[in-house]
């Protein structure tokens, strides 16, 4: 069986994929049990050898605070604005191990209406910015 030439964007984004990944310190496994796939998936992405769908593309961004546009090389989306930023006592790894937060994560991504996640996107942040700890 004759095998594929890879494809360069394929490449680039899986490449970005893999820099944003690692710079939060988090692992393949891990991000493809948020996307629901193996962490070999998510080896074939960052190769490249596998093409990223858009909606797995958008999952993946949410997952790793950034906006999908930053996969197709735009830089400066990195993060969102209202994202913890490295350096700020965010800790991801501490937040991927709180098991309300995985389920958190797991119910907003499963939300399909892309309003509806900004409003609630929208509600949390408020009441994260009310609510001492």
């Amino acid at each position: 069986m004759e095998e594929k030439p890879l494809n360069s964007i394929d490449v680039e984004i899986g490449q970005r994929i893999k820099d944003r990944r690692k710079a939060l310190s988090i692992s393949q496994a891990t991000l493809g049990e948020a996307l629901g796939v193996s962490f070999q998936q998510i080896q074939k992405y960052e190769k490249g050898s596998n093409r990223v769908s858009v909606a797995s593309l958008k999952t993946i961004s949410t997952f790793l605070n950034t906006n999908p546009i930053y996969f197709y090389g735009d830089d400066s989306t990195v993060p969102q604005p209202g994202f913890a930023e490295a350096g700020d006592g965010f800790d991801v790894v501490k937040m991927l191990r709180d098991p309300e937060l995985k389920l958190l994560s797991r119910a907003f991504i499963a939300i399909k209406d892309d309003n509806l996640r900004k409003s609630i996107l929208c509600l949390v942040m408020s009441l994260g910015s009310t609510i001492e700890l």
